[in-house]
């Protein structure tokens, strides 16, 4: 007698439910159907259905329980290729996990259920505080439709999946969310050396590479449970995901991070030199070509004018000469007043106060908004240069010692 060999039936976020029967077989948080490329518009985590909430009357000619939009045999003729597509479960980062069961899709050091808008306080990459009532596999405060009544609505609330830049990519599959040319991984307290905006590989370039012992997608050194040992804390350490400014989200979803009104794209490189974002994204992977090496950019490597250790775009004083560059960078008339002061209002919510914003963020301007405008910092006039104008820095980043408008650096006689 020949025996076959069982199929492994897994379950891979370990809440009971094998993967088939599991509508969040990784538990961050977003269904299976839409992280596997589907449509689920009433946030249940099956199939949209004809008459909602009703899964008798999903479209099923065949009687097999398979979709017929999904299922390429729906047997109105004989043989496959008569019925629906198959959904494409895409592995995003090209880690060797789908993203319906990789923690962290992307690959840049942040949680799927962080950058989706949830919470991890524990960092192991899985939505905390997880109850289910109907028992498939979907936390209640997510899934739309727990089953205390009938049809959908009787749920929680699903999670928001942001796209902050609003490039068409979702923060999750995004390299560098707020499009300001500082991959996500940077800004939110990691080390991408490479700059292509995922976790350093031991192999560069080779996702496949990645350190991950329980193969949840989720790099060990960021994973706070590799499940060496029941439980958290026997992993990594979650990214700490710095707000500097302390409003709307975190650095990495925010072009003006320290609030000063001189956006990221400009204090994160040199001011001679300054590369302006392309608005082109050839590989989809949300960095802006002008920054991504993979598309014969150069990476950003943040500029510290004053070499304190905190790098300008998270500075408010980028020069260390006690005078802050909220005033430095906006007194245009060089007397000691700023021009243009914060009003407290970001009506785009991309971070930049209203009144130092000169592009409203949308689809059509997503590719240019995290520059604000700016060609040639130096020279363009929107940011104070008067010290000294067009000879050696913008204001802020100039430390003059004796005020003769040269900054230290290259004056041979700073002290007169």
């Amino acid at each position: 007698v020949t025996t076959g060999t069982a199929l492994p039936n897994p379950d891979s976020d370990g809440d009971g439910v094998p993967n088939t029967a599991d509508l969040d077989s990784d538990n961050d948080g977003v269904a299976d159907i839409v992280e596997n490329g589907g449509v689920d518009t009433d946030g249940d985590g099956a199939i949209d259905y004809p008459t909602p909430g009703d899964p008798t009357s999903m479209a099923d000619v065949d009687g097999d329980g398979f979709a017929d939009s999904v299922d390429t045999d729906d047997n109105t003729v004989a043989g496959t290729g008569d019925g629906g597509t198959s959904l494409p479960s895409p592995d995003s980062d090209n880690d060797g996990v789908v993203d319906s069961l990789d923690l962290d899709s992307d690959n840049d050091g942040i949680s799927d259920v962080t950058e989706n808008g949830g919470v991890d306080v524990d960092g192991d990459g899985v939505l905390d505080g997880i109850t289910d009532t109907d028992g498939d596999g979907f936390a209640d405060s997510v899934d739309t439709d727990d089953n205390t009544v009938a049809g959908t609505g009787d749920g929680g609330t699903n999670l928001p999946s942001p796209d902050s830049d609003n490039d068409g990519i979702i923060d999750s599959l995004d390299l560098d969310s707020d499009n300001d040319g500082l991959t996500d991984i940077s800004e939110a307290g990691g080390v991408d050396t490479d700059g292509d905006g995922a976790i350093d590989y031991p192999t560069p370039g080779d996702p496949t590479s990645m350190v991950d012992v329980d193969g949840d997608g989720f790099a060990d050194s960021v994973d706070t449970d590799d499940n060496t040992v029941a439980g958290t804390g026997d992993g990594g350490t979650m990214l700490p995901l710095p707000n500097t400014d302390g409003t709307g989200g975190p650095d990495y979803q925010d072009i003006d991070s320290d609030g000063d009104g001189i956006v990221d794209n400009i204090e994160g490189q040199p001011t001679v030199g300054y590369v302006a974002p392309s608005g082109t994204d050839t590989d989809g992977d949300g960095i802006d070509d002008s920054y991504d090496p993979d598309d014969g950019g150069t990476a950003l490597v943040a500029i510290d004018t004053d070499m304190d250790g905190s790098a300008d775009y998270i500075d408010t004083d980028s020069d260390n000469d006690g005078e802050s560059d909220s005033i430095e960078g906006w007194d245009t008339d060089g007397d000691g007043v700023a021009d243009t002061v914060a009003s407290g209002s970001d009506s785009d919510g991309d971070g930049l106060d209203d009144n130092y914003d000169t592009i409203v963020l949308s689809g059509a301007t997503s590719g240019s908004n995290a520059g604000n405008n700016t060609v040639a910092p130096l020279t363009d006039g929107i940011l104070a240069d008067v010290d000294n104008p067009g000879v050696g820095d913008l204001d802020y980043r100039e430390n003059d010692s004796d005020g003769d408008g040269i900054d230290d650096a290259v004056d041979a006689d700073d002290d007169n």
